[in-house]
């Protein structure tokens, strides 16, 4: 399988927004990473179902990107297998490693109270958006496993 500088290029610059989503956790980076990521499996998609790619790639991209996003996504039919997805087991793991836990409110002012449950929820919320761009990054990176170990099974000729 060749690869052209143009996917190269593509590849790299995928690489900075996902980078750039799990480095500053913001609302924004998360928005546009994680759309990011569905444009690429939409796109992969429209591709494959007309016949515009290489199906020996690009189809198990597809199955397993999707099958891994949308079981990322929580439903409630799947909740229980949350704990066990990967981008939440790193982010608990970043969350064990940060020595940033619930604050005491125990003999401080009102204000300050008030400021330490602010600065948790921003704690929690900027997690959430880790754990979303995680996941999100850990799609793509599954359904780019499964077309490569596809493409690799399908051109093995067997021997005679």
């Amino acid at each position: 399988m060749a690869f052209s500088l143009r996917w190269l290029f593509a590849l790299v610059l995928v690489a900075a927004i996902f980078t750039a989503g799990l480095v500053y956790r913001t609302s924004l980076s998360t928005f546009v990473a994680v759309n990011l990521g569905v444009i690429v499996l939409l796109t992969a998609t429209t591709g494959v179902l007309l016949g515009r790619l290489n199906r020996t790639f690009w189809l198990p991209f597809c199955v397993f990107g999707w099958f891994y996003f949308l079981s990322s996504l929580n439903p409630g039919s799947i909740s229980v297998l949350n704990r066990y997805s990967p981008g939440y087991q790193i982010s608990e793991m970043v969350t064990s490693t940060d020595k940033y836990a619930r604050p005491s409110m125990i003999g401080v002012t009102e204000e300050v109270a008030r400021r330490r449950a602010r600065d948790f929820e921003e704690r929690a919320v900027s997690l959430r958006h880790f754990e979303e761009v995680s996941n999100m990054c850990l799609a793509l990176i599954a359904g780019g496993l499964a077309g490569i170990v596809a493409s690799l099974l399908i051109r093995q000729k067997p021997e005679k």
